[in-house]
C-alpha cells in the first residue's frame, strides 16, 4: 500500500476515533491495523455519528481546503502522526488536547475530533484507492492465467488428466475474477471519495515535507 499516507500511528489514533474509544488496544500488525481501520465503520449503524461512522459523508470542499491549510506550516502537531512510536504519539494527543483543540481551531475545525475524523477519511480513501489497483493487477494476472489455460485446451492429443486440470484452472480463475469483480461493501462513502480524488494530488504534495 504504497502511496498511502498512513502509518501505524495515524492507524491506531483513527481506530480511537472511529470506535469511540478513550484507551488504545494491543499494537499489532500493520496489516491487521489497516484491515481494522478499513472495517471500523462498517460495525456502526447507517445514520450514526458522522464523527465515527465513515460511510456518513462527512468531506466537502471546505473542510478539504482547511485541511490542505493546516499542511502549509512547518510545524504541525498533528505531525506525530507520522512518527514511528505510536503509543507516545497517542499520549501525547490524550494529554495535550487543549494544544491539538487549538490547532484545529485555528484552521476552522470544531476541534481535534472534527480534524481527525477529515484526516481519517482521506487515510481511508488512500487505502481503498491502493487495494483497488491492487486488485486490478490481480484480475488481470488471473485472465492472463485464464487465458493461457483455454490454449492449453486446443493442444491435440491432450491426456483426460490434462484436460481436467486445465478445465479445472479455467474454473478456478473464473470463479476468482468474479469475485474480485464485485464491488462489495465500501467502507467509505461514495461522496467522500469523490471529494478525496479531487484533491488527492494536493493531499499528496502536501504531506512530503512530513516524511522527511
Amino acid at each position: 500500500m504504497r502511496k498511502v499516507l498512513c502509518t501505524v500511528p495515524l492507524i491506531l489514533v483513527l481506530l480511537l476515533v472511529s470506535c469511540g474509544k478513550k484507551e488504545p488496544g494491543p499494537v499489532g500488525s500493520v496489516g491487521e491495523k489497516v484491515s481494522q481501520a478499513v472495517t471500523a465503520s462498517s460495525r456502526a449503524e447507517k445514520g450514526g455519528d458522522p464523527l465515527k461512522d465513515y460511510k456518513v459523508p462527512y468531506l466537502n470542499d471546505e473542510k478539504m481546503v482547511h485541511f490542505l491549510d493546516s499542511l502549509k506550516e512547518s510545524k504541525n502537531p498533528f505531525e506525530i502522526l507520522f512518527k514511528a512510536n505510536s503509543m507516545s504519539g497517542l499520549s501525547q494527543i490524550r494529554n495535550e488536547v487543549e494544544k491539538f483543540n487549538d490547532y484545529a481551531k485555528k484552521y476552522g475545525f470544531q476541534g481535534y475530533e472534527d480534524y481527525m475524523a477529515v484526516w481519517g477519511r482521506i487515510t481511508v480513501a488512500e487505502i481503498v484507492v491502493a487495494a483497488e489497483k491492487m486488485k486490478e493487477g490481480t484480475i488481470k494476472m488471473l485472465e492472463g492465467l485464464k487465458k493461457s489455460a483455454e490454449e492449453g485446451l486446443k493442444r491435440p492429443n491432450l491426456s483426460s488428466e490434462e484436460r481436467k486440470d486445465l478445465e479445472q484452472q479455467i474454473a478456478e480463475n473464473t470463479k476468482s475474477i468474479e469475485e474480485m469483480k464485485d464491488p462489495g461493501e465500501q467502507s467509505i462513502s461514495k461522496e467522500d471519495m469523490a471529494v478525496y480524488l479531487k484533491y488527492k494530488d494536493q493531499i499528496e504534495e502536501a504531506v512530503k515535507k512530513y516524511k522527511k
